[in-house]
Order: C-alpha cells, then sequence, then structure tokens
C-alpha cells in the first residue's frame, strides 16, 4: 500500500487520476471541504494496456517535443511529450474507450479514438497539420470582476462532442487555447467555485485568433447524488462512475466520477432543467433529470440495470474502403436522446458500451465527409458491428441569429427528424455547421430568455448554403408530473414537445418524484409525446401564451408495452436496406411522429414501449421511394411490419408566395400528404419560400402550407417517376382562427390529449391541435366560410360541429364527446385472389359526413380504428392501383364491429383542369368531388387542382358518377361520367365563373331555437348535392359557391327529423334561410340482399327521397347488408338502393312520428346497363339534363345528368323494362320505356325538342 497526500486544495469538486506502473489508471471522484481532511483510498487493477505512437508532421517527419492527452469524456488520464522521434507512450491505461488529442507548436491539434484491451498496445499515430487556429477570452462575472482560477472545457465538433482542450484563467480572468483544428466548430463551458456554469461557442479558422468571453452568475444550485444496483439496490463502489451534466439546450456542462462510496456532486449549475447521464463499465447508460434551483443543493439518486450491449464497427471511405479515423460517432436513442459517442481510431473502428437493449441510430462525422447514418439493434450482454461507408464531396450550412445574445445553441436534425448536431454560437459571430450530406435540413436557435427561433435549409454537395434564425422573445414553459396508471411517479420518463410539423421544441426527463419542467417553449398550440421505458407511449396538447407557464400537465401512462419489429428491403431484389429512416406516426390525421429510428445493416429495426392500437409506419431511404403501412400494436407483444422500398420514385420542386407573389421567409411548414390524407413527410421551406421534396413514389399527393400570420392552403402535386414535378402555392394573409373546449359530455370536464381538426366541406385538413389539460386547443390560420370542426379522444369517440369563419377574427366553440366509444376492425383484400393489401388507407366519415380519421391496413391487410363515437358510419377504402371501395357500419359502445374490402385491380382515373372561365387561367387549390351512382350520393373520391390547374382522380372503379368542381370565390359547375372498362382514362375539364351567390342557413326545431351540429345538404334542381356541411355553435351555416337557379336545402340532425326548404337565387347575392326540424323523428331499418341467393350486399348505397324526389338520406349498408337511418319526419318516402356489380331498387314506404319502418331490399347479381346522347333538334347535344329511371312500380329508381358532350350513362339496372324521363328547362320532357339485358348496355339516344310557345 502506498500513501499519497495532497495539500492547499480550494473547496471543490475534484476528479482525482491515479496511474502507477504495472496497474491501470483509476480516476474517482472527491469533495473538498474547508478545513477538513478528506481520505481516499483507491484500489488498482492489474488488467491495464497501453497506448502508444508517433507524432508526424504531414509529410511524415517526426515532431519531438509534442504533447498528447489522454481523455476520458472532460477527464484526463494522462499527459506526455513525444521524445525526440516523436514517439509516446502510455503505459498503465485502464480498459475502456478515450480519446486522444495530439498536438505540438505551429501545429492543429488532431483528434483519434483510442480503444485500450487488458494487456494490449494500442497504436495512436497523428499526422498535423501546420496554421492552427487559436481561441482566447476573459471568465469574468456579473460585476465584470475577473474570475481567476475558472476551468475552461473545450469540445470540438458540437457542444455534446469530445474534449480537447482545458485551459485555467489567469489572474485577470484570460485564458488561452492554442494549436486548434480548423475549420472546426468548438464549444467552451467555464467553471468556478461558487459560480453557476456558462458556455460559448465559435467557428475556427486556421491563423485566426477568435475570441469568447464568458460571464458566470454567482450563487449556483448543485446537483448530487447515491449511484446503485437496480436490482440488488446496492452502492456502485468497485469503480468510478462517469457522470456527465447536460442543460436543457443539449450542451454538456459539466462532467465529474462518484466517489468510493458511490456519490457524484455536480459543479455550480444555472437554475434550469439537466438532464444527467450516467455511464458505467457492466451496467446501461442511466439517464435522470434534475430542476436546479438558484443556491440550492438537489439529491438524485441514479439505478443501473446490469447487462447492458454494445455497438462496434468501423468508419471508411466509401470509394476507397480505407478506415476514416478521427470521426466523430453519435448514438441516438429511438426518442432522439444521445445516449452514447466515440471518436474512431487509426483503423476507422468505435465502441460505445453501456447501451440498454433497443434500437439505435448512429451518427457518424468526419472532415471532407458527407455525414453518415447507419442503424443497430442492441441486445444485452451482445456487441453489435455497424460498418458506415462515408461518401465525399459534402455540403455545409453557415448562418446567423437575430438577435445576438450570449448562451446560443443551434441544433440540426435530417429531413426524417433525425438529430444531427448541436453547436453553440457567441454573440459575435454565427454559425456552421459542415460536413452535411446533400437533402433538407431543419435548424432550430435557442437561448436563455428566448424560445427557438427555426428554418429550413437545403443543402447541396460542395456549396455552403446561407440561413439565418430569429429566436422569439417572452418563451413559455411547462411543468408537470408523469405516473403510472396507480398514481406512482415515473423517473426518467422522455417528455418530447414539438410543433405540428413535427419540428422539436423542447425535451424534458422526469425526476425521482415524476416532475419535469421544460422552458424557452414558442407560443402556441404544441403537441406533448411521452414515453417511458416498458411503458406505453401517450400524446397529449397544450396551449402557451407569450411568457406564461403552464402547470399540471400530468400524464397517466399505462404498462404492458406493446412493440414493432421489421425489415427493410428493395422491392425489386429483395435485399436489405440498412440506414433506412424508420418513422413512426400516430394513426389518426395529425399523423404526429412518436419514434425515429435506423435500419440496421441487416435492414432490421425495433420500436419499443408503445401503447396498443394503430400507427402508420413509413420507411424511407436515399434512392428508393418512401412507403406507408399500417401497424397494429398489441400490448405485450411484438408485431412485424417488414417494408419493402421501390427504386421507381421522383422529385417536387415548390415555392410558396402570398397571394400577391411576394416571397415569405420566415417558418413556412410544408406538409406532404396522401391523397387520403395521410402524412408522409414535413419540413420547413428555404429561405426564399423554395422547397425540394425526395423520394416520392409515383402518385399524387397533397401539398399543405402554413406560416405565421397567413392562410393555410393547401394544392396538388402529380409525381412522375423520374422526373422533377413542380408545384406552387400562395398563402393569403388576415386568417381567422378557432378556440374553444373538448368537454367529456357526462362530467363536463375537460378532456385533455384530444386531437382536434379543422377540415373544409371537402374534408381536406387545414389545421390541427390537441386539447389542454383543461380540455382546452386553439387553432390558427384558417380561412374564411363554414368548416368541419371534430374532435377525436381515443377512449371517448369523436364528436363534429360546423364552425363559420370570418377573415381576421377568432370563433369560440366547444364540442363534447362521450365516454365508451366502440371501434371498427377488418381485412383489405385483392380480387381475385383474395391477398392481402398493406397500407390501404380506410377513410370514417360519420353521419354529417366529415371524415372522422383514416387508417392503414398492415401486412396482412388488417386495420383497427380509434375509439368511434356510437352511431351510423361509413368507409372509402383505398389503394395505390386498386380500385376504391364503400362500406358502412353502425359503432356500439364497448364494442367492436367488423367490416372488410375487397379492391379490385386495375381503377379507372380521370384527369383534366380546372381554369377561370373569363380569362381561361388556371386555379390552384380547386377541389373535384367524385360522387358516385345518383346525382346526391356521397362523395367517393376528391382531389385538388395542383400548379397549372391540374387534377387526377384515382381508383376509380366501374360505374356512373357526377363530379362538381368549385373553388372560394367561384360558382361550382357539376357533370357526369360513366366508367365502362377496367383501367379506363378520361379528361374531364372544368371553367369555373365568378360572382357566386351564397345562403345563411339555420337550422331550428320546431321552437326557433337554432340547432348546432345539424348536418346541411344543398342541392340543385337536377339533385346534385353542391355543398354539405355542419352547422356551428350559433345553428348558422353557410353555403357558398352557387350559381344562379333553384335550390333545395335539407337539414337533419341526430335527435330531429329532416326538414327543407326551396329558394331562387342570382349572382353575387347572399339569402338567408331557416329549415325548421320537427321533433320526434322516426327511423328506417332494412336489409339489403342478392336476389337470387339471399345473401346480404355489404357496402349498398342505401338513399332516402321524400316523395317530390328530394334527397334526404345518403348511407351505406354493413358488413352484413343491414342499415339504419334515422331522423325522418312523419309521412311517405322512397328508400333507393344500389350497389357495385348489382343492380338497384326502390321502394316507398309510410312512417309514423318517432316510428320505425322496417324495408328489405333486392338486387339482382347480373345487372345491365343503360347508355346514350342527348340533342336538340339542332344535333347539338345538352348538358345537365336530368335523366330519371322509373321501375315498375314508378318509383325513382336511379338518376343522373349528362355530361358536357350530352352523354349519360346508369350503370347496374336490373333487366327488364324502365319508364326513362328526360327534363330540361325550354326543352320538351321525353319518355321512353328501354330493356334492360344482363352484362349488356342499352343504348338511348334521346332528341329533345324546344317547348311549343303558348
Amino acid at each position: 500500500m502506498a500513501n499519497y497526500s495532497l495539500q492547499s486544495l480550494p473547496p471543490d469538486q475534484y476528479n482525482i487520476n491515479f496511474v502507477s506502473g504495472g496497474y491501470s489508471s483509476r480516476t474517482l471522484g472527491l469533495t473538498i471541504r474547508s478545513d477538513i481532511q478528506s481520505v481516499l483510498q483507491v484500489a488498482l487493477s492489474k488488467l491495464a494496456g497501453t497506448v502508444s505512437g508517433t507524432l508526424f508532421t504531414q509529410a511524415g517527419i517526426a515532431i519531438a517535443g509534442g504533447t498528447v492527452r489522454i481523455y476520458t469524456d472532460s477527464t484526463i488520464v494522462g499527459f506526455i511529450t513525444t521524445d525526440q522521434n516523436g514517439f509516446f507512450t502510455f503505459p498503465s491505461i485502464s480498459p475502456g474507450t478515450y480519446s486522444a488529442i495530439g498536438t505540438a507548436l505551429g501545429f492543429q491539434n488532431k483528434l483519434l479514438g483510442a480503444i485500450v484491451n487488458p494487456g494490449l498496445t494500442t497504436a495512436v499515430d497523428f499526422r498535423l497539420v501546420p496554421n492552427p487556429g487559436r481561441l482566447t477570452g476573459t471568465v469574468t462575472s456579473t460585476s465584470n470582476q475577473p474570475i481567476p482560477g475558472a476551468v475552461i472545457t473545450v469540445r470540438a465538433d458540437n457542444a455534446q462532442g469530445p474534449v480537447v482542450f482545458k485551459a485555467i484563467a489567469d489572474s485577470d480572468g484570460r485564458y488561452l487555447v492554442p494549436n486548434v483544428a480548423a475549420p472546426g466548430n468548438y464549444t467552451f463551458v467555464a467553471a468556478a467555485p461558487g459560480f453557476q456554469s456558462n458556455f460559448c461557442g465559435t467557428s475556427i479558422e486556421s491563423d485566426i485568433t477568435k475570441n469568447c468571453d464568458i460571464i458566470l452568475e454567482p450563487n449556483p444550485g448543485t446537483v448530487t447524488g447515491l449511484i446503485t444496483n437496480a436490482q440488488s439496490g446496492e452502492a456502485l463502489t468497485a469503480e468510478a462512475i462517469e457522470v456527465r451534466i447536460l442543460n436543457l439546450f443539449g450542451v454538456i456542462v459539466g462532467s465529474v466520477f462518484t466517489d468510493q462510496s458511490g456519490r457524484y456532486l455536480t459543479p455550480g449549475l444555472a437554475p434550469g432543467s439537466y438532464g444527467i447521464v450516467v455511464t458505467n463499465s457492466g451496467f446501461q447508460t442511466g439517464i435522470a433529470s434534475a430542476i436546479v434551483k438558484s443556491d440550492e443543493p438537489l439529491s438524485v439518486d441514479i439505478a443501473l440495470l446490469p447487462e447492458p450491449g454494445s455497438l462496434n464497427g468501423f468508419i471508411a471511405d466509401a470509394i476507397t474502403a480505407l478506415p476514416i479515423p478521427g470521426a466523430n460517432v453519435q448514438v441516438l436513442a429511438e426518442d432522439g436522446t444521445l445516449i452514447g459517442r466515440s471518436i474512431t481510431d487509426l483503423q476507422g473502428g468505435f465502441l460505445v458500451t453501456g447501451l440498454p437493449p433497443g434500437n439505435y441510430t448512429v451518427v457518424a462525422a468526419a472532415s471532407l465527409y458527407r455525414t453518415g447514418l447507419n442503424g443497430a439493434v442492441v441486445l444485452s450482454n451482445i456487441s453489435t458491428t455497424v460498418p458506415l461507408a462515408l461518401t465525399a464531396n459534402p455540403g455545409s450550412i453557415r448562418g446567423n441569429i437575430e438577435p445576438s445574445v450570449f448562451g446560443i445553441v443551434i441544433q440540426l436534425y435530417n429531413a426524417n427528424h433525425t438529430f444531427i448536431a448541436t453547436v453553440a454560437s457567441n454573440p459575435q459571430e454565427g454559425f456552421l455547421f459542415p460536413n452535411l450530406a446533400p437533402g433538407n435540413y431543419s435548424l432550430s436557435a435557442i437561448a436563455p430568455g428566448f424560445a427557438e427561433g427555426r428554418t429550413g435549409v437545403r443543402v447541396t454537395a460542395e456549396k455552403e448554403t446561407s440561413a439565418f434564425i430569429t429566436m422569439l422573445p417572452n418563451p413559455a414553459t411547462i411543468t408537470g408530473t408523469i405516473t403510472g396508471e396507480d398514481t406512482e411517479p415515473i423517473v426518467n420518463a422522455t417528455v418530447r414537445v414539438t410543433d405540428i410539423n413535427d419540428s422539436l421544441l423542447g425535451i424534458g426527463s422526469t425526476n425521482a418524484f415524476g416532475n419535469y419542467s421544460i422552458g424557452n417553449l414558442r407560443p402556441g398550440n404544441q403537441a406533448v409525446m411521452v414515453s417511458a421505458p416498458r411503458f406505453g407511449n401517450i400524446n397529449g396538447g397544450i396551449t402557451l401564451a407569450p411568457g406564461g407557464t403552464v402547470t399540471g400537465v400530468n400524464f397517466a401512462l399505462t404498462p404492458n408495452p406493446g412493440s414493432i419489429t421489421g425489415q427493410i428491403m428493395n422491392l425489386s431484389t429483395g435485399e436489405v436496406i440498412s440506414g433506412a429512416s424508420v418513422v413512426l406516426r400516430a394513426s389518426d390525421v395529425t399523423g404526429l411522429q412518436v419514434k425515429n429510428t435506423t435500419s440496421s445493416p441487416f435492414g432490421n429495426f425495433v420500436l419499443s414501449d408503445l401503447a396498443p392500437g394503430p400507427y402508420v409506419l413509413l420507411a424511407a431511404a436515399e434512392g428508393f421511394a418512401s412507403h406507408q403501412i399500417g401497424v397494429v400494436v398489441l400490448s405485450e407483444q411484438s408485431v412485424r411490419a417488414d417494408v419493402s422500398l421501390d427504386l421507381t420514385l421522383g422529385n417536387v420542386n415548390g415555392t410558396v408566395t402570398t397571394d400577391t407573389f411576394a416571397p415569405i421567409s420566415v417558418n413556412v411548414q410544408i406538409k406532404v400528404l396522401t391523397r387520403a390524407g395521410l402524412i408522409i413527410t414535413t419540413l420547413i421551406a428555404n429561405q426564399d419560400g423554395t422547397f425540394t421534396l425526395d423520394n416520392l413514389l409515383p402518385g399524387n399527393y397533397i401539398l399543405s402550407a402554413s406560416a405565421d400570420g397567413f392562410i393555410t392552403t393547401v394544392t396538388s402535386v402529380q409525381v412522375i417517376g423520374g422526373q422533377n414535378a413542380q408545384a406552387v402555392i400562395r398563402l393569403p394573409a388576415s386568417p381567422a382562427s378557432i378556440n374553444g373546449r373538448v368537454l367529456n359530455t357526462v362530467t363536463r370536464i375537460g378532456l385533455q390529449g384530444s386531437l382536434v381538426t379543422v377540415k373544409n366541406t371537402v374534408g381536406i385538413i387545414l389545421g390541427r391541435g390537441f386539447s389542454d389539460s383543461s380540455g382546452f386547443f386553439a387553432i390558427e390560420g384558417l380561412p374564411s366560410g363554414s368548416l368541419y370542426l371534430t374532435a377525436l379522444s381515443d377512449k371517448f369517440g369523436a364528436s363534429s360541429i360546423g364552425v363559420l369563419m370570418t377573415a381576421g377574427n377568432t370563433t369560440t366553440t366547444e364540442l363534447e364527446l362521450t365516454p365508451n366509444p366502440g371501434f371498427i376492425s377488418g381485412f383489405v383484400t385483392s380480387f381475385p385472389d383474395g391477398s392481402p393489401i398493406s397500407g390501404a388507407a380506410i377513410q370514417i366519415i360519420n353521419e354529417s359526413k366529415g371524415i372522422v380519421t383514416t387508417v392503414l391496413s398492415n401486412n396482412q391487410g388488417f386495420y383497427l380504428s380509434p375509439g368511434l363515437t356510437p352511431g351510423n358510419y361509413t368507409t372509402v377504402a383505398q389503394a395505390n392501383d386498386f380500385s376504391s371501395e364503400r362500406g358502412g357500419f353502425l359503432i356500439l359502445s364497448d364494442q367492436t364491429v367488423s367490416t372488410s374490402f375487397t379492391l379490385t385491380s386495375l381503377p379507372a382515373q380521370i384527369s383534366g383542369t380546372v381554369s377561370q372561365l373569363e380569362s381561361n387561367l388556371p386555379l390552384i387549390g380547386a377541389t373535384i368531388e367524385l360522387r358516385e351512382a345518383n346525382t346526391f350520393g356521397d362523395p367517393l373520391i376528391r382531389a385538388i387542382t395542383g400548379a397549372n390547374g391540374s387534377y387526377v382522380l384515382d381508383g376509380i372503379p366501374l360505374g356512373n358518377y357526377t363530379l362538381t368542381g368549385q373553388l372560394t370565390g367561384y360558382q361550382s359547375m357539376i357533370t357526369s361520367t360513366a366508367v365502362t372498362q377496367a383501367g379506363q382514362r378520361q379528361a374531364i375539364n372544368f371553367e369555373l365563373q365568378l360572382n357566386p351567390a351564397s345562403i345563411v342557413i339555420i337550422p331550428t326545431d320546431s321552437t326557433g331555437r337554432p340547432v348546432s351540429g345539424a348536418t346541411v345538404r344543398v342541392v340543385d334542381t337536377t339533385s346534385v348535392t353542391v355543398q354539405e356541411g355542419q352547422s356551428d355553435a350559433r345553428g348558422v351555416f353557410l353555403a357558398t359557391g352557387l350559381s344562379q337557379e333553384e335550390y333545395t336545402v335539407v337539414s337533419t340532425a341526430s335527435v330531429l327529423a329532416n326538414g327543407d326548404e326551396e329558394l331562387f337565387l342570382t349572382n353575387s347575392v347572399q339569402k338567408q334561410i331557416t329549415v325548421v326540424l320537427p321533433s320526434n323523428p322516426g327511423q328506417v331499418t332494412g336489409q339489403v340482399l342478392e336476389e337470387q341467393s339471399i345473401r346480404p350486399i355489404a357496402g349498398a348505397i342505401v338513399q332516402v327521397l321524400s316523395l317530390n324526389l328530394i334527397p334526404i338520406f345518403v348511407s351505406a349498408s354493413d358488413g352484413t347488408g343491414n342499415y339504419t337511418i334515422k331522423g325522418l319526419d312523419g309521412g311517405s318516402f322512397i328508400v333507393a338502393v344500389s350497389a357495385r356489380s348489382f343492380g338497384s331498387d326502390s321502394r316507398a314506404f309510410n312512417i309514423t312520428t318517432g316510428g320505425t319502418a322496417e324495408v328489405n331490399l333486392s338486387l339482382s347479381p347480373v345487372p345491365g346497363n343503360l347508355a346514350g346522347t342527348v340533342r336538340d333538334e339542332r344535333l347539338v347535344p345538352i348538358y345537365r339534363v336530368l335523366v330519371q329511371v322509373f321501375n315498375a312500380s314508378d318509383l325513382l329508381l336511379r338518376q343522373v345528368i349528362t355530361n358536357f358532350t350530352g352523354q349519360y350513362g346508369v350503370s347496374g339496372l336490373d333487366p327488364g323494362n324502365y319508364r326513362v324521363q328526360f327534363a330540361y328547362p325550354g326543352k320538351q320532357t321525353q319518355q321512353r320505356t328501354p330493356l334492360i339485358v344482363s352484362f349488356e348496355t342499352t343504348i338511348l339516344d334521346v332528341i329533345m325538342p324546344d317547348e311549343q310557345e303558348e
């Protein structure tokens, strides 16, 4: 035993390194207190390794008198000077991973990794480059007094990078960092006893001296605690344990070791939230949270689990396969947390230990190379190998930040929101991110006292891109507690705050009491996502006011989570794809990104700790088209989700401007959605308003653009393989906004975490948000007019109401949700082989015709909805290269119903353009609705026009359809078509006229009280539904886009009977009308059967009309052929039914007030069709002739209109004779009696003479 003594140590926390020949070095922490002699005894192990090497110039000349330092994180464990041959050796190094820094006067320092093994020598040779940079500065107090003895820790590359130097401030508070490698980013953390640590950052250039002054505040807080074994509860004292302290912005502000009793003490910290990362050999890395207060100690004990896994690998040149030494390797967990890092050695090798089992993303960066990513699945007690090949010719980002303040941190994320790097900046300088792969990135900047500012950047190879970020004053803060369902606090839960575009605004972890605090947040309606090991994730929301603090943002997590495993493969070859991005999103219209990871070298991935339920999983890889499928997670089970990616892809180049074509430079957020409305990706546009979307599967997409102070606008784009599509989005000013509360119908208490969406009357999402702990929500950037507002909660179902928005104003409303929802599930398969269809989108539509949510089928074709409020629903199933299919179902409380779909291949397609009649200019953002069967049918497919006014309707099955083209400020236009062949392609163009009319519609009950949430349908003289929606909280609905003609307004409500009124409109005129809904409604029920086999027909279209042929309700039969239609007034009605591949039937029925009628219908399985052309006496085709087909009982069976060329088509008629009537204003009504033959199309052309003058 050897004795030692260290005298005259000032009170502080110290890391003490012990080195003795023949033994491995060891570092322990020790707290020195005033006037107390501290005792520190240590035992050294003989299991030691050696690090040796040589310092050379680039020309290979040995450098004598150079210095080499060995660090374990921020603690130096070895220091030596090279001999005359440039040689050095470090014996007695404890096994582990280290960073070695070689330097010499006049040369830039060089950083390499060193993996030390017992009894072996690790070679570390340095080749140094001349012309170093330098850094100097002062460390002072807030009273401008120098702080001598302050320790400045210098980290390279990023704010969490390796330590390359430590400096001590002199008597004037000045420090000097010589021989700095350039160019490069550096972060400087200053600490001194009695002061709060602080930092600054800069980028260094060759032969240039930079200045970085740091001011330290007094009255620091500290954190102390005990590190224990999570299984035994005993303190870990056998080895010193490294403890790193990260501030809220991701900067490592301290690194200490535990003492011989297993306790640690941090240096002085500024008030705020911190992450404490603990690593120890043989244990999994532990992470805890600490909320530090000024001048107060805080105790945070941390328990470590044994049986860690590890990662090893090699970083090499993608062309030469030569190793890349000195590369910086970061290891990210599924929630994006940096959990480990390493520096590659001379052979390009790296090792990261202490990893909990799970999926990790490995990010490797090296000078003159593009940053690369790969994934790894880590198992306990196993070391996983992850190779990474880096490509040369990187790009870079250089930028500036406003305002210029101390403590700025900039974070960089790639297109899939994977964290890449963090750098710090000082007020006099901007920032630099070098060595980047080409592609889309987002940048966020944050500083004490400011909320994050952000921008988007497109990086190109071998070019430097400029960026400018403006931070926001008056940031907000949230605090809360995370518990289990048993109210026990959950330690180390991760709380992430994001905006609705997946941009991370803040992140925090819970402490031992389950508490967390996240500051510096951007005001507005933001999403909150919570996850924790061994618990299911949960999503919520929060509305933040500038400078406000919201407390009590609490969440209860459910135990027994599930997980997802899978493999990413090449669709063409079946080969695995490594390094693919795997993004898991919520299976609802928010599409919130829940998790993000990267596939391993074997293409595998794992996503863990997931709440049971449906999700959307998207895979993307460079050179492949991204693809998404549905996944249903089950409790305590691992479900499989493999994804194959296609090499056929296209790109989109776009621009966002104001409606006067001026650029919008700040925070323009872009969403890319499928035609079914599911999010594929999000990004922030460049500062000139341009954006580029890469790696999209050919097809039609919806683009949504939003920016503060502007109206969210949607358009479409058609992506063609191998081509660059163009998109232009113009954002008008004067947006409207809405706020309100989501309430529990039973208790009237606000519901937290409800998804609230705003859609236009054709179902396109314009805004979304979450309700906070009081049920409050707020959504901005909305257009004026009548819109749908829907609230959805998994445990409470969904509710919708209309909202009438006015430009520049805020509307307030309420929605109520009922507990104990039901669910729908089923399978989507192909015809005729019955194989499952993965990635099919199932839209779920309520009785008010609002799209409640959309879910995707998994690899087995299975889908599952979130919770749905009891009632009648219809569904539309869509899949690429298949025809769309409609279904119906009835949801009952606490029950799951089944509805499956069989989709046929070779769908038809309708495309065309929408232009202005007066100028022939293309109209962007117009919507096209395709309604099937009768003119008053429900929409099956919708599309939006793109940059040149073009649109595409995909997935159209055989049948006849009515099309409506509409755009705010224009009169709607209608036409018809019939699809008679699989794979048919049609072109239909629309010319919209200015000066539309409008109707203010107020549904009331019999007492004259307005009815909120009533369904309103406006039909023209041919019974085409021109517009539909819901009345708002005041009972008002605004119907726009109407022409000069007669209309019928039909309204229904859940507890009232139907009502209707007629009126005549003239151009540019707005009229108001009241529709009275009687009380005590009745209903009709029945079943739709096949005529011959008597088997039920699912998805049949069921329509109820009044005797004067006004359409009242449209629904669909469920999986057993049953239907129920409520809300009918007493009287006589007609029910008409048709189904694809079947005939049609209609029956008359009477219903008493409040009564129930039963009407069963049967359809022929061998239908025929009717088609023809209607002309006038001069043989000119007549547009919009009303064609009505009556059955043998003279009841209306089918109804269509002629198109622009006078053609019409009626598909699906039972064989037999019919009366067909042709009517048009100013023409003599014609009657015909054609014979319909099975599987044949009867051609019936008609001439309509002019009416005779009286």
